[in-house]
């Protein structure tokens, strides 16, 4: 397909499309492309619709806002921007991928590019929702990043944003899909939080950085337990070895006391056999005299 090198002009919100507020939730087509982040206007935006999950019939619609904001611009059968819902292209039992234009990213300004689509019914209006083929939930939307900002989030440089987990153009903390994090109220590409503008919010870093702190405060609690518990275990160790010592103590204490008692009656035993003797030796002397008379 013809590459279009007119440069999009900026779009606005246009309240009055429908499309926009609406959730967005999976569907048998989808909005692809090989890329979506184009951080350095180098490459071509190629969107293209995937079919090849059904076969149906109907009117493709697609429509596309900058930087969610402005009137949302539809594509028509001749590749033209319109304000007048108008289908891309009519289909009949289909089943494959439909191609859409195509925008070499040189000449496309700087933003957010929000690529809307969706399948209704014949000859239908598109503002009634009643009229998709697929219901409340037949919106798909895609998203492009053109731009230096854009090259923030795509670290790895792979053309997505690096929170991007299924790839569809949209951060994942974009929950309205305007191509912008749902916390950056000034729309300048960061979280309001990013004061250093790494795509990261500092709250995070701090958080990360606290819980590296608390892990090694935590690991000096062990050694401190450790520490308290072993001065502890050897209090008790001193405890007990003061009372074997004391047991010790008084066990020599008791064995003195018994020398001394058996020293003390030894004394006694030997005063008992001295006075015997001694009355042994008086009684001899009276026997002595009395036959001497």
């Amino acid at each position: 397909m013809k590459t279009t090198k007119s440069i999009i002009k900026p779009l606005v919100l246009s309240t009055a499309f429908a499309l926009s507020g609406l959730s967005l939730t999976t569907q048998a087509e989808e909005i692809q492309a090989p890329r979506a982040v184009f951080a350095n206007h180098q490459g071509i935006i190629a969107p293209r619709i995937d079919f090849s999950n059904e076969t149906t019939s109907g009117d493709i619609y697609v429509a596309i806002r900058m930087n969610g904001q402005g009137n949302v611009y539809f594509i028509n059968q001749q590749n033209q921007f319109t304000l007048n819902p108008e289908p891309y292209k009519q289909i009949q039992n289909f089943n494959g991928i439909v191609d859409l234009p195509q925008f070499d990213s040189q000449f496309v300004p700087a933003g957010h590019y929000q690529f809307f689509e969706v399948l209704v019914k014949p000859d239908a209006d598109i503002f009634n929702v009643n009229n998709w083929v697929n219901g409340p939930s037949g919106l798909r939307a895609f998203n492009f990043a053109v731009g230096t900002v854009a090259g923030k989030a795509d670290q790895n440089n792979d053309g997505w944003f690096d929170d991007d987990s299924n790839h569809d153009g949209f951060h994942d903390l974009d929950g309205n899909k305007d191509g912008f994090y749902d916390d950056d109220n000034d729309r300048d590409g960061y979280h309001d939080n990013d004061s250093n503008k790494d795509g990261k919010i500092d709250n995070n870093d701090d958080a990360g950085q606290n819980n590296d702190n608390n892990q090694g405060n935590d690991s000096n609690g062990d050694a401190n337990q450790s520490n308290d518990n072993n001065q502890g275990n050897d209090s008790n160790s001193d405890a007990n070895q003061s009372n074997d010592n004391n047991q010790d103590n008084d066990s020599n204490s008791d064995a003195n006391q018994s020398n001394d008692n058996n020293q003390g009656n030894d004394s006694v035993n030997e005063t008992h056999q001295s006075n015997e003797n001694e009355g042994n030796e008086n009684e001899g002397n009276e026997n002595e005299g009395n036959e001497n008379e």
